[in-house]
Formats: structure tokens, C-alpha cells, sequence
């Protein structure tokens, strides 16, 4: 399947496209080929070739009862994550062929999402070629880089309230706030903030060796996906009022504050 010369035998990137080839082509046969007993491996071989040059390359096997019948679609498979990881398709390419029904090619994709969100952009160092038949004319390319994730579409709130400064690093610009709820009490968790402005940091320093609470507001970015989340503090005040901090610290106090 996979090939380079005697200088790169322990090229890491074709022993990861090679597990990952196999464990994709296991896990399709255990979920859409349950009445068949079919089993996916790979090996390394050692040969040479005709510049009398030794090569390493990886064979997938595909053995069971029903192995010949399925050929048609890991060969398929194999095509899609081929091209999937890397974004490359050329007029090269051998056909894509018609053994995946709609949802098992929905199914290929989701694992070659999973793929590039683990592998995103990373570099192949060592580049390789795929054949689909031992000896065969096709050879697909694996080189350059892995496909980079797409970008998420990025959802941005308003965030604000009133928050005890908890701690600061100036050398980071980050701010921590521990939030007072709805009801009046402060929520376990801090909020930590990027801010750029010196200014908010001084602030937070002030309130923090004062005993004072601060009002802040801020702006909280997160993917669509929310997975990551991102917050940029834009204002941060003292607060005035002797009531607000006298009733807030009651409870700060009782929480074990210093």
C-alpha cells in the first residue's frame, strides 16, 4: 500500500496512515458488514525494486469469509481516506467507485473529520505513495501537509456583572474574576480574561487590595461547536457602593476569601 526507500524505514507518518487505514476498515466492517467475519491488518515488508534499491512499504490484508466480496469497498474506503486527509484529488486518481451507499460515505467522512482534528496541518515529513493493487500503475501521493480543520463559524456575547478580582498576571494581561449570581452569591468557578489594557489590570490590583468589588463587562467568543471559548475583558470599575461591597463580602468571607 504505502512506499519509501531504505533511508526512511522509520517514517512514523506511514505506520499512522496505516493504523488508522486499519482501524477505519475494522470499525466499518463491524458496523455495516456484521454477517460476515472479516478482519483488516497491515504488516511491513521489505523488497527491492528495480534500481536495486531496498523498499519498506506497509500491505494491508484483508482476510475472512467474505473478503473478495468486499474488496470493491475498502477499496473505496482506502481511495477516500487517501484523498480525505490531505485534501488532494488529481485527474490521476484511479475512478471513485460505487461500493459506499450514502450513509456509509457519510460515515467515511465523519472519520476523516476525526482525523484531521487530531492531525490538523501537520507536516509529512516524509513523503509516500498509496497503490490499490500491489504493482499497480496508480500511485496517490501523501506529502506535504495534512488538511488543516475548517474554520468553525465563531459566536460572540456580551458578558457583564459584578465580580470579586481574584488575581492578576501582568505579564499574561489576564484578569481573574470570581462572578456574584443572580442570587447574590459568588459562583464557584473564576472567569478568566485577556486584557489588553493596562488600565484594567491596575484596577483589578486596586479592588483586590481594597476589598472592593468591581463591575465588569467583557466579550465572550466561543466556536459553534463550543468547544473553545474566549473572553476579552473591556471594562472593569470599582465598585461605589458601600452596601454592594458590605453585603457581597459577608459572603465572600463566609466562602473563605482573603
Amino acid at each position: 500500500m504505502a512506499t519509501n526507500k531504505d533511508t526512511q524505514v522509520a517514517n512514523p507518518i506511514i505506520r499512522l496512515f496505516a493504523e488508522f487505514v486499519v482501524n477505519v476498515m475494522n470499525e466499518f466492517l463491524s458496523q455495516f458488514q456484521r454477517d460476515h467475519y472479516v478482519s483488516v491488518s497491515s504488516a511491513a515488508y521489505i523488497a527491492t525494486n528495480y534500481a536495486g534499491e531496498c523498499v519498506i512499504f506497509r500491505a494491508i490484508h484483508v482476510d475472512g469469509d467474505a473478503a473478495c466480496a468486499l474488496l470493491g469497498s475498502l477499496r473505496d474506503i482506502l481511495q477516500e481516506l487517501t484523498s480525505g486527509i490531505t485534501g488532494a484529488r488529481s485527474l490521476f486518481d484511479p475512478p471513485a467507485g460505487d461500493s459506499l451507499n450514502s450513509d456509509e460515505l457519510m460515515w467515511v467522512q465523519m472519520q476523516i473529520e476525526e482525523f484531521v482534528e487530531r492531525h490538523s496541518g501537520k507536516k509529512i515529513g516524509m513523503p509516500f505513495g498509496v497503490q490499490f493493487e500491489l504493482g499497480g500503475d496508480v500511485v496517490m501521493p501523501i506529502q506535504g501537509r495534512f488538511c488543516e480543520r475548517p474554520l468553525r463559524q465563531t459566536v460572540t456575547e456580551q458578558v457583564e456583572g459584578v465580580a470579586w478580582p481574584d488575581g492578576f498576571s501582568e505579564q499574561s494581561n489576564r484578569i481573574q474574576l470570581i462572578r456574584v449570581d443572580a442570587a447574590g452569591y459568588l459562583e464557584r468557578g473564576p472567569l478568566v480574561f485577556q486584557a489588553n489594557d493596562a488600565s484594567l489590570i491596575r484596577v483589578a490590583c486596586e479592588g483586590n487590595f481594597r476589598r472592593r468589588f468591581c463591575r465588569f463587562t467583557g466579550i465572550k467568543t466561543r466556536d459553534s461547536a463550543g468547544k473553545n471559548e474566549f473572553l476579552q475583558l473591556t471594562s472593569l470599575e470599582l465598585c461605589n457602593e458601600d452596601s454592594v461591597n458590605s453585603t457581597l463580602f459577608q459572603d465572600f468571607d463566609n466562602a473563605g476569601g482573603t
